[in-house]
């Protein structure tokens, strides 16, 4: 029996030596991002994605809201495709670098509702058209009171400040008027990915918390990574990071987000007196491949799945009755970004 005993004891010291000793080499990595002047970069964007609306007007007619519903069981479906450039303008004593990002081609194909919409951006022009029907040229140019007009954000690339660790503290979109009440840096950064501070050994993780004034409420991102494994190829060090990103919003007064953003977006809903409130939550999981040796992202696998319910009142133009609406959505989407 004291054999026995001496045989377990001194194999578990074993086990643990051994595993003190593996803990010992691993290799721990810095994961920045590196810049140089004048570099320019490729990435190619896909993104397919199903989903299902539904929305109920309780003081409708009976048969107006029969036609909506049939309209609405028919299934959301997405798939966009997109390349973009990237170019270093500059890099300050910090490491950070001034970057601008054009967004070259975008083919999008929309079914929602029935219909069948294509959107298309080649050459700083976009065209849509409805069931093979063109309509309006620049249609984002109406949302910002502009009929017609060229919209600078796609002639002009956009202009971002980065720091080695991914934190964007700066950025410029051409020609996008200022939202009052809109941290549009703190926007940016809802969605951004943070690489950690120290030097991590493959199986440790950092996270990032994000809080952003939306209404009356926040908007709030957590993320977390997971630096999952280290390998080499072509002589390069690629690092296999896991990303998972939740953005919630709970319970927004649609009247407090009217009086933000209505003002300069859509100035007609200020007229509508929105009340009531919107809830929305966004997971991402995906995975990154990060070129260490380079100092770039080379790909990043996701799949993304979003709800959102909002329950509002609002009065339409040159009406005195107000009208209800309850809206809930479900989306399910997944793709790519990859560099070229």
């Amino acid at each position: 029996m004291r054999t026995s005993r001496l045989v377990l004891a001194l194999s578990v010291l074993v086990a643990l030596c051994c595993a003190s000793l593996l803990v010992a080499q691993q290799p721990s990595v810095t994961l920045r991002l590196k810049f140089a002047p004048n570099t320019v970069t490729k990435y190619r964007i896909f993104a397919q994605g199903e989903g299902q609306m539904a929305t109920q007007m309780p003081g409708m007619p009976p048969e107006m809201q029969q036609q909506m519903q049939q309209q609405m069981q028919q299934p959301l479906r997405a798939t966009v495709t997109a390349v973009a450039t990237t170019k270093v303008a500059g890099v300050d004593n910090t490491g950070a670098a001034r970057i601008a990002i054009r967004l070259d081609s975008m083919d999008m194909r929309m079914s929602i509702m029935g219909k069948q919409m294509k959107m298309l951006l080649a050459g700083g022009k976009m065209t849509m058209s409805m069931d093979g029907q063109p309509t309006q040229s620049m249609p984002l140019a109406g949302m910002m009171g502009q009929p017609g007009a060229k919209l600078p954000f796609l002639q002009e690339p956009v202009t971002i400040k980065m720091d080695p660790r991914g934190k964007v503290t700066d950025f410029t979109i051409p020609g996008l008027p200022r939202i009052p009440g809109m941290d549009m840096q703190a926007l940016l950064r809802q969605s951004q990915i943070l690489l950690p501070e120290q030097p991590l050994a493959v199986g440790e993780s950092w996270s990032d918390h994000q809080a952003l004034p939306y209404g009356n409420v926040p908007m709030v991102t957590d993320a977390n990574y997971t630096l999952a494994g280290l390998e080499t190829k072509n002589g390069k060090t690629l690092a296999r990071i896991n990303v998972g990103m939740v953005i919630s919003l709970q319970n927004a007064d649609m009247a407090s987000l009217t009086k933000q953003f209505g003002q300069t977006t859509a100035p007609q809903m200020q007229q509508m007196n929105m009340q009531g409130s919107i809830s929305m939550e966004q997971k991402l999981n995906g995975v990154m491949l990060f070129n260490v040796t380079d100092g770039h992202i080379s790909r990043l696998d996701f799949e993304m799945s979003q709800q959102m319910v909002s329950n509002n009142t609002f009065t339409p133009p040159n009406q005195q009755q107000a009208v209800t609406m309850n809206t809930s959505m479900a989306l399910n989407m997944k793709g790519a970004v990859a560099a070229l």
